[in-house]
C-alpha cells in the first residue's frame, strides 16, 4: 500500500502539486543527461480523432465496466471483479485496518488488483480515491479519482483502461492537449497537469518520455476527499 500513502497527505491539503522521490540518487538512476526544456509551453491546440483531449477524462474502465467520477460508487467498483483492498491506517503508517464494503467510516483508502494472488504480492495495484460527505458504508463511498503507475498498468493488459494510451509521449500529450495549466521540467522528468473545472489530470514522464505516473481526479467537497 506504500504507493498509496505517498498521496495520502496531498489529498486531504488539497494540494494539486504531486512530488515523486527515490531513495537513489539522480547519478545512479543514470538521469543527469536529458534535458526537458525542448518541450515548449506554447503548444497550439490540436485533437487527433484518434484520441479524446485528456482535458476531458473524467473516467476509467475496469473489466470493461466503466467507471465515472462523482458517479461510481465503491460497490461498482468491486462489482467489476476486480479484487478490491478497502483500508484506513493510523498516523505511524504502521497499523493497517481493512475493511469490508458493509463497515461505516468516515474515510478509506482504496487499492484494486486484477486478481487476490496479485494482491498478496502488492503486483499491479492501482489507487483509486473514495470520497464520504459523512460516516457512511463503505459501500457508498463515491469514486473520485485514479491513480496509475504505468508499470502496474501492464499487469491488468486490456482490463484496465483510460481514455488515452499508456504509451503517449509528452509531445503528443501536448500536441492533443493543448497549453497545460502547469508544465515542469526537470534533469530526470517531466511533469504536465491539466485542468478543467473540478477536473484535474496530472502525467509524469521520464527522462526517456515515457508515461511513469498518471492521476485523475475531480475535486468535489475537498476537505471529505480521503485517497
Amino acid at each position: 500500500m506504500s504507493v498509496l500513502k505517498k498521496f495520502t497527505s496531498l489529498i486531504l491539503s488539497c494540494s494539486v502539486t504531486l512530488t515523486f522521490c527515490s531513495c537513489q540518487t539522480l547519478d545512479q538512476l543514470g538521469m543527469n543527461n536529458n534535458d526537458f526544456t525542448k518541450y515548449s509551453k506554447k503548444i497550439v491546440t490540436k485533437v487527433d480523432n484518434n484520441f479524446i483531449k485528456w482535458c476531458d477524462s473524467s473516467h476509467f474502465f475496469v473489466n470493461g465496466h466503466e467507471i465515472i467520477f462523482g458517479r461510481a460508487t465503491a460497490q461498482q467498483l468491486y462489482d467489476t471483479g476486480a479484487y478490491c483492498v478497502f483500508y484506513d491506517y493510523s498516523d505511524d503508517c504502521i497499523t493497517e485496518i481493512y475493511y469490508t464494503l458493509d463497515d461505516a467510516v468516515k474515510s478509506v483508502y482504496c487499492e484494486i488488483y486484477p486478481d487476490e494472488a496479485s494482491a498478496e504480492k502488492h503486483f499491479g495495484g492501482i489507487g483509486v480515491g473514495i470520497r464520504f460527505s459523512s460516516t457512511s458504508l463503505v459501500k457508498f463511498g463515491i469514486v473520485s479519482a485514479v491513480y496509475v503507475s504505468a508499470v502496474d498498468a501492464e499487469v491488468w493488459g486490456d482490463n484496465f483502461a483510460l481514455d488515452f494510451p499508456l504509451t503517449i509521449t509528452p509531445a503528443e500529450l501536448l500536441e492533443n492537449s493543448g497549453e497545460p495549466r502547469d508544465m515542469d521540467t526537470y534533469p530526470n522528468s517531466c511533469q504536465i497537469s491539466y485542468y478543467q473545472g473540478i477536473n484535474e489530470q496530472y502525467f509524469e514522464f521520464d527522462k526517456h518520455d515515457k508515461l511513469t505516473n498518471v492521476f485523475l481526479h475531480e475535486q468535489r467537497e475537498a476537505s471529505h476527499l480521503y485517497y
